[in-house]
């Protein structure tokens, strides 16, 4: 009898210790292969199409911390940086940081974005396979201007228990909640808009990342906008 009651204690002890891990959520990267497509070759051709976007793909690294983030964008040459965006659960702030000309940063207005109604769809059909993953996909809908539609594929070998991201639940992050998994392809799109962003997975890594990664750079600040 004593045996048995420590064992459904050994049991129990475990059960939650599993459930504390995961509640923790996820801190690594995942690198994806950022593509700008076509998203009416009907009316758009692609010798069109390419005079818009002369170099359409790129990588994107997504830092994650809990309920934290950075995007890192580089087209070709992988020192030179594009667009590095970031969101500060502390601050409730998402900038995003251009490395244009005399390099400027924009601050955006959280409170609008969480505002915004977003109809979220969950499409069980809707099947891919992503790094040797099955995934199915969810469509995320803004309900005002502008409409927005963002379709993101995700695997249950990836699931996470995300209850923290509730208050944070910002883009990405938002993506990670709706999903209770990572993202492994996303698929941004919106009304009267040509083209569609495709991020698509290439690898992910779970590890601890260094506080400098987050670090924000202080740059010539351009304006505010919203979202």
């Amino acid at each position: 009898m004593r045996n048995l009651f420590l064992l459904l204690t050994f049991s129990t002890l475990l059960f939650r210790l599993s459930n504390s891990v995961n509640a923790q959520g996820f801190e690594g990267k995942i690198v994806y292969q950022k593509a700008i497509e076509n998203a009416n070759p009907e009316k758009i051709t692609e010798k069109e199409f390419k005079a818009y976007f002369v170099n359409p793909l790129a990588t994107s690294v997504l830092y994650i911390r809990q309920n934290q983030y950075k995007l890192a964008t580089h087209y070709g040459n992988k020192k030179k940086l594009h667009t590095i965006d970031y969101y500060n659960p502390n601050s409730r702030c998402a900038i995003r940081f251009m490395n244009w000309e005399n390099k400027i940063y924009q601050e955006y207005n959280i409170e609008e974005y969480f505002q915004r109604s977003m109809p979220v769809t969950e499409n069980i059909n809707d099947t891919i396979n992503v790094l040797g993953h099955k995934c199915h996909s969810i469509t995320i809908t803004t309900s005002i201007k502008p409409f927005r539609t963002t379709t993101v594929y995700f695997s249950r070998d990836y699931k996470l228990d995300t209850k923290y991201l509730k208050n944070d639940s910002y883009r990405f992050l938002k993506y990670i909640y709706e999903c209770g998994a990572l993202p492994l392809k996303i698929i941004k799109s919106g009304k009267d808009v040509f083209y569609n962003e495709v991020f698509t997975a290439v690898k992910v890594s779970k590890e601890s990342l260094k506080d400098k990664i987050f670090k924000q750079p202080k740059l010539k600040r351009f304006k505010n906008v919203t979202l």
